[in-house]
């Protein structure tokens, strides 16, 4: 899998290939990406790669500049720059910070991302008769939220059980 943006943040998993591009490239400029202030490939005359086995630098068709890294590692997280010093001005530069994402990263972040969901739009209804409904916010019962389940539970079913005794005290007495 392979990622590639031009945003100013970036997240990847461990294993996965990274892609970072710099949009701005000429054959005759000399350029360099740093991860973290160290250069990590630079060039010409010779393009030189500080690992060569998983990280490239090429030119792509449309002219970018291209860093992959495959496969990425959690030492990879970091900020990259990259610099193209041209002839007849300042040098550009594009930095992107990277942020390598475990498998348990990825798991607790969906699931705080669902629970967050369930708890802000999850709604529960209760009928007390043919015409009254009570409505009233819930969260997910499984969630692991520090809230406990039992006693919302508890709290709604106290609830209703009261409407209803009001309802039933309300036909008794009239």
């Amino acid at each position: 899998e392979s990622a590639i943006s031009n945003v100013a943040e970036q997240n990847i998993r461990v294993g996965d290939e990274l892609t970072l591009v710099c949009p701005f490239y000429m054959v005759s400029a000399k350029y360099n990406w740093q991860k973290d202030g160290v250069p990590i490939a630079y060039g010409p005359p010779d393009t030189v790669n500080v690992d060569a086995g998983r990280i490239s630098v090429n030119a792509s068709s449309n002219g970018w500049l291209l860093l992959h890294i495959d496969p990425v590692r959690l030492e990879d997280a970091g900020k990259y720059l990259c610099v193209v010093d041209i002839s007849f001005g300042p040098p550009f530069q594009l930095s992107k910070k990277v942020r390598v994402l475990t498998e348990e990263e990825q798991v607790t972040t969906t699931r705080d991302m669902g629970t967050a969901y369930l708890e802000t739009t999850s709604l529960v209804y209760l009928s007390t008769s043919q015409t009254e409904t009570l409505l009233y916010p819930s969260t997910d019962v499984n969630s692991s939220s520090p809230r406990s389940s039992a006693s919302r539970v508890f709290r709604s079913y106290g609830l209703f059980i009261g409407i209803i005794f009001i309802h039933f005290h309300q036909a008794l007495f009239m």
